[in-house]
């Protein structure tokens, strides 16, 4: 009985965990350092890394500081583009764990940029807009379509319909 109970206090030793905390990209991150040769590092704050790629099922590959991997996989709370691999992404971490990155934003260049030009979406699919009851759809064919509650249209100059042939009611 004696070697059980000494076995347990052995492994209970060699399991215990230093703590030391560290001021890292001015983000305080307590790494917990097992006397074995694994690191755990436990990150409580948002942190920087870097979009790698993809899996073959989209999911998404990083890499940060505090981690000895190459790449780990992640999951993202935010859509991810094609254009975004190697761009810098915002991580946080399930229940604190450096190895389970959660993605929640790709940070943008620049960050702030002055409206110059006007906003282009495209879509070879088709947009669609919707409030309430109201919508617009512009179909891959070039087709536009205005539907709502009521429709107004203001010109301050000529209010022109134009179409090979024009119905009204």
């Amino acid at each position: 009985m004696s070697d059980v109970n000494s076995q347990a206090a052995e492994t209970s030793a060699s399991a215990e965990v230093q703590t030391e905390t560290a001021s890292m990209q001015g983000n305080w991150v307590e790494s917990a350092v097992n006397s074995g040769s694994q690191r755990h590092v436990q990150i409580n704050v948002p942190v920087l890394g870097i979009l790698l790629g993809y899996d073959e099922e989209g999911a998404p590959y990083i890499s940060h500081d505090y981690s000895d991997l190459p790449h780990i996989k992640a999951l993202s709370t935010v859509k991810l583009k094609e254009d975004d691999i190697d761009q810098p992404v915002t991580l946080i971490f399930n229940q604190g764990d450096a190895s389970k990155p959660i993605i929640i934003g790709v940070i943008q260049e620049p960050a702030f940029e002055k409206d110059e030009e006007p906003l282009v979406l495209e879509n070879e699919h088709g947009i669609e807009l919707k409030c309430g009851q109201g919508k617009i759809v512009l179909d891959p064919t070039g087709g536009v379509f205005v539907q709502g509650s009521t429709i107004n249209t203001q010109a301050y100059g000529t209010n022109q319909l134009k179409g090979g042939v024009v119905k009204i009611n």
